[in-house]
């Protein structure tokens, strides 16, 4: 992450191109389109930014919400701070063009499951730094295309691209999994079969928020999936799969998790999957990146996740 200090405080250089598409597009819309987030992605950074600030950057008492007067004498200022922080990356690349940090954003799920077997699979001939750092889905595509990290790799569905339209997005898909009911409480398997299609059934439900990927996927898709007489009462939300899993461990209703997640567990028994009864979502693990010019140790984790390494 490329971060600027700023009287003794740090600020990342991703927020000066949010307030830029801000200023350029003339609403929160149109700038959360043009950085390719999703729009609750893009309030929580101008959320972040304010903080930074201590003061509020967008005027919230007229629509569309554009930057106050304040922020907006400051721009220029940041246009230059920008351009020099870019240039500077672009000379210390050129003089280290053969540099072996690498910086890989994932979703948490894919950090804690997938990721570590694959990238220490085949190690590279050179000494290679990964630098890995969890990040929603959204988040990251903001990351990649701001050219803070060097690969993202995170799930998508049939339903839910993480990509539009990019120039040189280069993808490849590196794991197929499936997003599945699980829970360790039998008696709630009893009373789902019990229930049928015909009675009706509250279920409790350790959840997502709403406004993250996997939320997205379990309340826009799954969950109009359910049969008509199932209706989910969430009872905990958590941000992070891991956090998910332990509270559906503790006994604490059903959840819906990727099956890399979920699979241990299932595995040992101490939970019970539930997808004969209840809908699941295929997911699509890919990695990508934006193509240009790289060093040997991007080439090598991009080969090693994609398959391209020789034996």
């Amino acid at each position: 992450m490329h971060e600027t200090h700023i009287g003794g405080w740090i600020m990342d250089i991703g927020w000066i191109d949010d307030l830029i598409a801000i200023e350029e597009k003339g609403s929160l819309s149109r700038a959360a389109e043009a950085r390719n987030v999703t729009q609750p992605a893009f309030s929580r950074r101008i959320a972040a930014i304010e903080h930074w600030f201590g003061a509020d950057i967008v005027n919230r008492a007229n629509r569309p919400l554009r930057l106050t007067p304040e922020m907006s004498a400051l721009m220029p200022t940041l246009h230059e701070v920008a351009a020099t922080l870019r240039h500077l990356r672009s000379e210390l690349q050129a003089s280290q063009g053969d540099t072996s940090k690498v910086v890989v954003a994932s979703q948490h799920s894919l950090l804690t499951s997938v990721l570590p077997k694959m990238l220490l699979e085949k190690p590279a001939q050179d000494r290679v730094l990964m630098k890995l750092q969890s990040a929603y889905p959204e988040d990251g595509v903001a990351l990649l295309l701001t050219k803070q990290v060097d690969i993202l790799v995170a799930y998508e569905t049939a339903r839910r691209p993480l990509f539009g339209h990019v120039p040189d997005l280069e993808s490849a898909l590196i794991a197929t999994d499936r997003f599945v009911p699980v829970t360790a409480n039998p008696a709630i398997r009893w009373d789902l079969e019990a229930a049928g299609t015909d009675r009706p059934l509250t279920v409790q439900v350790v959840t997502f928020p709403r406004q993250n990927f996997f939320g997205r996927v379990l309340w826009e898709d799954v969950a109009k999936s359910l049969p008509a007489n199932i209706r989910l009462d969430p009872l905990i939300e958590s941000g992070l799969s891991t956090g998910v899993i332990q509270f559906v461990l503790a006994g604490a209703g059903i959840a819906w998790l990727p099956m890399a997640i979920a699979g241990p567990h299932l595995d040992s028994g101490k939970v019970v999957l539930l997808d004969d009864l209840l809908p699941s979502e295929d997911l699509f693990a890919r990695c990508f990146r934006v193509r240009r010019p790289a060093g040997k140790g991007t080439n090598h984790v991009w080969n090693v996740l994609t398959g391209a390494v020789a034996d």
